[in-house]
């Protein structure tokens, strides 16, 4: 479901007027009213809270950096800031690698002349570079070229444009718009909020249910 479409679906239940012929960018056309645009940026709330609550399948993307002899320090491109890591593998070896804080990496490369060199098996974010992507090190000093892919849950940008799709659960989308929208106007002492925010829990409850059919595994313990 696009854009304007998930925000008339809001408009309907609020019993005010759709946008028909919107195009373009919410926040720049002509047509939308100052209330068609507060529906507009309580969807992106409630998607900003739904892309949050699970770790969806339609949002996990493969980020990835390739290393250089000598180098440390790698920009995570593609993979924005709002992440999540699900995993981090050498595709050369297979190779996990774990997670390290930056005082840790940093216990390990100094002094420099002492530093390590080898097959990449941790990593540490460490900031970000002057185009807003976060930077990765590596330990131990990477002493050839081989790509390393960052698995993450990314949320989807923030929407403006009319007919872009939204990419998780539509329907809680709408419930959760609805039920903020339902807040700000104060109506029946707050009765219809609370039922909409059940409409709301059910529906992302299920929606979890069912996306997490596709990765049962995740799901699955083992003891040693």
């Amino acid at each position: 479901m696009i854009y304007r479409d998930i925000i008339n679906e809001v408009l309907r239940r609020l019993r005010e007027d759709q946008m028909t012929d919107w195009s373009g960018n919410l926040s720049s056309a002509n047509g939308p009213t100052d209330y068609h645009k507060m529906v507009g940026d309580f969807v992106n709330d409630a998607k900003y809270e739904v892309e949050h609550y699970w770790d969806w399948q339609v949002l996990r993307v493969t980020s990835a950096i390739s290393t250089s002899d000598g180098v440390m320090s790698y920009s995570l491109l593609g993979a924005g800031r709002d992440f999540k890591v699900l995993d981090v593998i050498d595709t050369s070896t297979g190779t996990i690698l774990n997670q390290m804080s930056s005082a840790d990496i940093n216990t390990r490369v100094f002094p420099t002349a002492n530093i390590a060199k080898g097959e990449p098996s941790s990593y540490g974010f460490n900031g970000i570079d002057d185009n807003l992507d976060m930077v990765v090190d590596v330990w131990p000093l990477p002493n050839d070229t081989r790509r390393i892919n960052f698995n993450v849950v990314k949320p989807q940008d923030k929407l403006q444009l009319a007919e872009t799709h939204c990419y998780v659960n539509e329907q809680a989308v709408i419930l959760g718009a609805y039920m903020r929208a339902l807040a700000e106007r104060g109506e029946d002492g707050g009765t219809q909020v609370s039922v909409a925010a059940g409409e709301y829990v059910n529906i992302l409850s299920r929606a979890v249910q069912i996306d997490a059919g596709k990765t049962q595994m995740e799901m699955t313990w083992y003891a040693n």
